[in-house]
């Protein structure tokens, strides 16, 4: 039964229509109580009041009091921007608003049809892969605010960290404004700020999945060594943001930058930034980054650091099924410039292919082989600005050509899974010299138990001919390497591996790691007995 409930006397929403006045119920039966001045609905409830739809099993509208309460279970569809958006929209961009759209579901809604503001409590909704939580939540026109609020990406009943705020403004398809920031991790609180605006695109919120929250990073890489990181967002609106970003490295020493994004499209980012860092000094920078097609993505930057000089870039990645072509365009005063194309091919059952164009395949396309040549071309140098900072001073061109195999995972027998693969790489250089190497790799892993997993892998390496450069010159050798791991409780993951050296005759490294089991964090404990080298890892994923 639908009906609708006019309330005229109720004064409008500024710059709104009439239709804001007006409640249309649908539901298995709709009730009048002159006497009560009341109208309730029960039985699959669908009212629409101005800017909201709710649906609920039971419903009143209190014309004395010009207020819609819905006990119990209610779910409430916020529209997209306000209600004068809505107007101004019209029909034309009336899907691109619906985009916007936003369902809350919680308990108890009044709403005054006066005002058109309401409240509800005990929130529990999504906003692209944000997850929120609240107690009370007061409704606005085209924003709901939450008041001793949550939020995380975490799908766990006890998330692994979670920014709690004192109160949460949210923009549905737009962004956050959290005032009273406490970052808990494992319920520990380790940053407070006084506020924090996040953008809630799809493409901001994949960015911020990759580590840039405002969750401390601390971890180890070969560039960087041991290093700890953290970033702060603030979004402006759905287009723009800015963020700072601080970063100290044993190898890199310190470094601090502001950069600003801005989004006109959601396939375009740009993005300007100025930094300063104890290696390259001061410096700034302009990147593009842009969807061209489904399948097509161009990249394009431009820096100048006074320590590095000028540097430059396009990257161009054509995307096809199941491979892609890359197209790298760079000149870094760190290694000089080159060009690099990086093509896939691939053996598909009977038909030799570029994959993505591919004409035959195996019994549930399995990749019975696959080929990956590169080739690049460019010239390097090694000195003060040198990848190595090694002297003397040497200048090259280089020319590359590597071709990379690799046979599909194997698995001979239940539980265990062969991998076999390997590389062969030339090296031309435009003074007279050659470099030409040859790499095999044999590796498996066997399922002793579902709390133990083993792995060995040998590898070859061997090296022909001579590069003027110390820090292109790969070391040859012959390791076999294998470890284990094993599920210590339903919270602990232990794991032992070493290296031994076939022609040295000996091992030279042994490591221990520890991790807990995390399901948004990648934590890590290990000790490298010979190298006496102990470590800790933190990162947000």
């Amino acid at each position: 039964m639908v009906v609708v409930v006019a309330a005229l006397m109720m004064a409008a929403w500024p710059g709104v229509s009439a239709a804001a006045n007006v409640v249309i119920l649908d539901a298995q039966t709709v009730e009048n109580l002159p006497e009560q001045n009341l109208w309730r609905a029960s039985g699959g409830v669908h009212a629409m009041i101005g800017n909201l739809e709710l649906f609920t099993d039971g419903l009143e509208v209190h014309m004395d009091a010009s207020e819609v309460v819905a006990g119990g279970k209610v779910q409430i569809l916020v529209k997209g921007g306000t209600a004068g958006e809505q107007v101004a929209a019209g029909d034309q961009n009336k899907d691109a608003m619906a985009e916007k759209d936003r369902l809350l579901t919680g308990e108890d809604l009044h709403y005054n049809l006066k005002t058109g503001q309401g409240r509800f409590h005990n929130l529990a909704t999504t906003e692209n892969r944000f997850i929120f939580n609240a107690g009370a939540v007061d409704l606005g026109d085209g924003f709901y605010r939450m008041s001793e609020g949550a939020l995380t990406t975490c799908p766990l009943p006890r998330p692994d960290y979670v920014i709690q705020a004192r109160r949460i403004d949210v923009y549905p398809g737009k962004y956050l404004e959290a005032r009273g920031v406490i970052v808990k991790i494992l319920g520990v609180p380790v940053l407070p700020l006084p506020v924090l605006r996040l953008s809630l695109t799809k493409q901001a919120v994949d960015r911020y999945l990759r580590g840039e929250l405002p969750i401390p990073v601390i971890d180890e890489t070969e560039e960087k060594g041991m290093y700890f990181g953290i970033t702060y967002p603030y979004s402006i609106d759905e287009k723009n943001e800015i963020r700072l970003q601080t970063e100290y490295s044993m190898k890199q020493g310190g470094q601090i930058g502001v950069s600003y994004l801005y989004q006109p499209t959601p396939g375009q980012e740009l993005q300007v930034k100025g930094e300063y860092s104890a290696t390259r000094g001061a410096g700034i920078g302009v990147s593009d980054s842009y969807q061209v097609s489904p399948n097509l993505f161009v990249n394009g930057d431009i820096g100048y650091y006074l320590k590095n000089g000028l540097s430059a870039g396009v990257l161009a990645q054509q995307a096809f099924a199941g491979s892609r072509w890359t197209l790298d365009l760079s000149h870094r005063p760190t290694n000089g410039g080159y060009l690099r194309t990086l093509p896939q091919l691939g053996w598909n059952g009977p038909a030799l292919n570029i994959r993505g164009f591919s004409t035959a395949s195996a019994p549930r396309g399995i990749n019975l082989l696959s080929i990956t040549p590169q080739a690049s071309l460019g010239r390097f140098e090694e000195g003060k600005n040198g990848a190595q900072g090694l002297a003397p001073r040497a200048r090259a061109n280089r020319a590359d050509l590597e071709l990379a195999w690799q046979l599909p995972a194997l698995s001979p027998v239940e539980k265990l899974r062969l991998n076999i693969g390997g590389n062969a790489r030339v090296s031309a250089y435009s003074t007279g010299e050659s470099l030409r190497g040859t790499s095999t790799s044999v590796s498996m892993a066997l399922e002793v138990s579902p709390a133990i997993q083993t792995s060995l892998s040998y590898s070859l390496s061997r090296v022909n001919g001579t590069t003027p450069f110390e820090f292109d010159r790969p070391a040859p050798g012959e390791k076999i390497n294998g470890g284990v791991t094993a599920q210590l409780n339903p919270r602990w993951q232990g794991q032992v591996t070493a290296e031994y050296d076939l022609p040295q005759k000996k091992i030279t490294e042994v490591t221990y790691t520890l991790k807990p089991i995390l399901h948004c964090f990648d934590v890590r404990f290990y000790y490298k007995q010979l190298s006496h080298q102990a470590g800790f890892g933190f990162r947000f994923k």
